[in-house]
């Protein structure tokens, strides 16, 4: 854990990235805590967005990511009590793997809802397992009140809660056949043990969807989401769609994945029967679909409580495997160890470039302008402008930064071309662009090395669109 926490507190440095920025903005430009509480777009993670308000407008980025730090820090711990009970080996190798994500280091280092959404589900599993044990109303509140923080800290908790019932499910049916053979003693209290979680979380997400902007889009309602999400999926499957219906297909993808995950987990060594079997082949065939076409919406954070329920699946199938291995097993643990330890140097990569270095572009803006103001455009005004209104408050004294909107730059000519692309594209930056009259040379690249930000590009003004 504290090998995971040095990493994650390396990877907060530096300034917020955009998405972090626009919760910034939101939170603290409400006018009050309950028209916080009535934001609904799918960029504000309400407890990230609570925190941000708390805290204020003027606090250091490091601030702002200290809950996703220890959050994302307490779920490599949570994950190693879970897997206690198949042997500290399993625990330790899963906490490892955990630890050293370059996954969980990025998004256990950000501004955002995932990690607390991840931590969450980790202590769901935890108190699903008690419960199993020793069922009690009060084990069951508890578990309420964890699934309605985990919605609020992120949607995609959705997929955790979901996956708790059908895995509540499949074992209630395990039960039932042990029964018969003489040996259940539960049957569907399993199902009773997450019916106040599934209530109380379907509550919240209901009011969190209704009236949701969703990617700077219109306001729509619950009803509507929810329509367009199953008929998305029949439109998706003829001819592609939009990509409003490719994206509902893959946010239920996604949530198949999740139950998938889960529930396999659970089923292992039982006898739970065929339809079980069956309902778990079938959540397996959206995740194909989406596999079998390049996703549009989907990226990779939207993934992070898959992957991290992935990582307890796994933890389980290794314990399973190390078994027959008898006195072998520890040497077995220590190499596996090791194995992961190498892969995770990949998380050096985030910790030693970032998510894109705007204040670098803008100084070096400065710095080249040599003039007591300049002028500055972008490829997209939206993220550029807010990225600047950000920055500007926290730039050391110097010239005054102007932005010219899109028909204004071709107009104008400003004196830098910003130019920014995601982290993915890995295509050569152009030497040369041109805007209106006026030819811009490449002065640097800031670029994203991890899963989230962006690759800036500054250009500046070889010369005025007159001397041509």
């Amino acid at each position: 854990m504290l090998v995971g926490l040095v990493l994650r507190v390396l990877a907060a440095r530096g300034d917020l990235w955009l998405d972090e920025v626009l919760t910034l903005f939101v939170a603290n430009g409400a006018p009050s805590w309950w028209a916080l509480l009535n934001i609904h777009h799918d960029n504000v993670h309400l407890l990230t967005a609570l925190w941000m308000r708390l805290v204020g407008a003027d606090a250091p980025a490091m601030i702002y990511r200290l809950p996703s730090i220890l959050a994302s820090t307490a779920t490599i711990g949570l994950a190693a009590w879970h897997l206690r009970r198949l042997s500290r080996e399993v625990a330790v190798g899963v906490a490892c793997v955990l630890a050293l994500s370059l996954m969980q280091v990025q998004y256990g280092s950000e501004a955002r809802g995932y990690a607390m959404a991840g931590a969450l589900m980790m202590f769901a599993f935890e108190l699903q397992a008690r419960l199993a044990e020793r069922p009690s109303w009060h084990g069951r509140l508890l578990l309420a009140l964890v699934a309605v923080a985990g919605m609020a800290a992120h949607l995609t908790f959705a997929f955790a809660v979901g996956g708790l019932l059908v895995q509540a499910v499949v074992l209630a049916r395990a039960d039932w056949i042990a029964r018969r053979d003489g040996e259940g003693t539960r049957d569907l209290r399993r199902v009773a043990d997450v019916a106040p979680a599934l209530i109380a979380a379907t509550a919240l997400g209901v009011w969190c969807v209704a009236g949701m902007t969703i990617a700077g889009g219109t306001d729509r309602g619950a009803w509507t989401a929810v329509s367009g999400a199953f008929a998305a999926i029949f439109t998706t499957l003829a001819d592609g769609g939009p990509r409003g219906p490719r994206a509902w297909h893959e946010i239920s993808a996604m949530g198949s994945l999740m139950i998938l995950v889960i529930t396999s987990a659970s089923v292992s060594g039982r006898s739970v029967g065929r339809w079980p079997m069956g309902l778990i082949a079938v959540s397996g065939v959206p995740p194909l679909l989406l596999l079998a076409r390049p996703p549009e919406f989907v990226h990779e954070r939207y993934l992070y409580l898959a992957v991290s329920a992935a990582t307890l699946y796994l933890g389980a199938c290794a314990g399973n495997l190390l078994r027959p291995l008898g006195s072998h097993r520890r040497d077995a643990a220590v190499v596996a160890v090791l194995y992961v330890i190498i892969l995770g140097l990949a998380s050096c990569t985030l910790i030693a470039t970032g998510r894109g270095d705007v204040r670098a572009a803008l100084l070096e803006a400065r710095y080249e302008s040599r003039k007591p103001s300049l002028t500055l455009a972008g490829n997209n005004d939206f993220r550029t402008k807010t990225m600047l209104a950000y920055l500007t408050p926290r730039l050391p004294p110097g010239p005054e930064i102007s932005y010219l909107n899109g028909d204004a730059a071709r107009a104008q000519a400003p004196d830098f071309w910003l130019e920014h692309v995601p982290v993915w594209d890995a295509s050569t930056a152009r030497e040369n662009v041109a805007l209106g009259d006026a030819d811009y040379l490449l002065v640097s690249e800031y670029p994203a090395y991890g899963l989230s930000g962006f690759n800036w590009r500054l250009y500046r003004r070889l010369s005025p669109p007159t001397d041509r």
